[in-house]
């Protein structure tokens, strides 16, 4: 690891010579090169006061250094804030990975995927990125600065902030692959899905997606697969679409997907969703059926009674697909099953 690789240290706290109402706050950020030291110090830590409607206990310290990367020398200043508040918020704190934060709910995107691979990359989207999680946390912007990583040459940015965020920052895994579709058009009409159910979209990665909200949203995507012909599919578009509606899950249009395997075409069912709560997929519902007409029967009965029993599909509906192994050696005499899909 280089020699200008640093660590930065969120300090909040109580101070020992000072009450309990009293603390400190420091961070590492680039220098603006319009403002000495001490003024940045003074402008960042006027905004703290603000937000927090805290009062200095002493005036705020400015120390200033250099590091080098890619050949190019930037300045860095390291400002300490002391100050005194009855109530104080918790920081809210964001590390971002270019468009991403690892500090997220509902997991984290890919490896290295997003990082900035150089501090000026970090620096250019600073005010971006601010403007971004004030927007959606409601929360002013203390500090904005590229800490490194632990691999050699890579930076996060990070965003702080005191407060009650009005929205969090969460991840949504897209699922991949699903077949006769690109990753990349899946991973847009889950975007679309997520903007349909109010969430803000901040970053469509190749893994999944950022999105703020107040409260974490769960893929619903369903790829009913094996399915023998159009037909098969288009006859069953309506009832999983009728199911995401009734349940209140964002969603576009369900869609069929044609694929081959091994010299044979297949079809999908696919719905693009996102909810509150987790589908879950499970088969096998009453057996094996030996014909399509035969397993939708038993479907619609299926279905019928959940109706009956709850004036609704009661967060499940069945569904029909041919079995991962037919009955013969081929594909011509296909033997089906029922596949059930439920809230948690």
């Amino acid at each position: 690891m280089k020699s200008y690789f640093f660590v930065t240290a969120l300090v909040l706290g109580s101070l020992p010579a000072l009450s309990d109402s009293s603390h400190s706050y420091s961070a590492r950020v680039p220098a603006n090169p319009g403002m000495s030291c001490a003024q940045q110090a003074e402008t960042m830590s006027a905004v703290l006061m603000r937000s927090m409607n805290a009062q200095p206990t002493e005036a705020p310290s400015c120390s200033e250094t250099t590091m080098k990367d890619h050949d190019q020398i930037f300045r860095l200043r390291t400002i300490y804030i002391h100050y005194s508040v009855d109530d104080a918020s918790h920081v809210y704190g964001r590390i971002y990975r270019a468009n991403y934060s690892t500090d997220i709910h509902g997991g984290e995107p890919h490896g290295n995927e997003g990082i900035y691979t150089s501090y000026q990359t970090c620096v250019n989207e600073i005010s971006a990125r601010s403007a971004e999680y004030t927007l959606n946390t409601g929360i002013p912007v203390i500090s904005a600065g590229c800490n490194p990583t632990d691999l050699d040459g890579q930076f996060v940015l990070q965003v702080e902030g005191f407060g009650q965020s009005k929205a969090e920052l969460f991840y949504l895994p897209v699922p991949s692959p699903i077949a006769g579709i690109a990753d990349a058009k899946v991973t847009s009409q889950t975007a679309l899905v997520l903007k349909q159910a109010g969430a803000a979209v901040v970053a469509e990665l190749e893994s999944g997606i950022l999105y703020y909200n107040n409260i974490e949203l769960f893929s619903q995507t369903v790829e009913l697969r094996l399915l023998a012909n159009a037909q098969e599919c288009q006859s069953q578009k309506a009832i999983l679409d009728g199911f995401y509606s009734e349940n209140q899950s964002a969603h576009g249009p369900s869609s069929c997907q044609s694929f081959d395997v091994l010299g044979l075409r297949f079809y999908s069912l696919v719905g693009i969703a996102v909810g509150g709560t987790n589908l879950v997929n499970s088969d096998a519902l009453d057996g094996t059926f030996y014909s399509f007409q035969e397993c939708m029967t038993a479907a619609t009965q299926v279905n019928a009674n959940t109706r009956a029993k709850h004036s609704r599909f009661d967060h499940s509906v069945a569904l029909c697909r041919m079995t991962d192994r037919p009955v013969t050696n081929t594909y011509e005499n296909p033997s089906y099953t029922l596949v059930n899909l439920s809230y948690e």
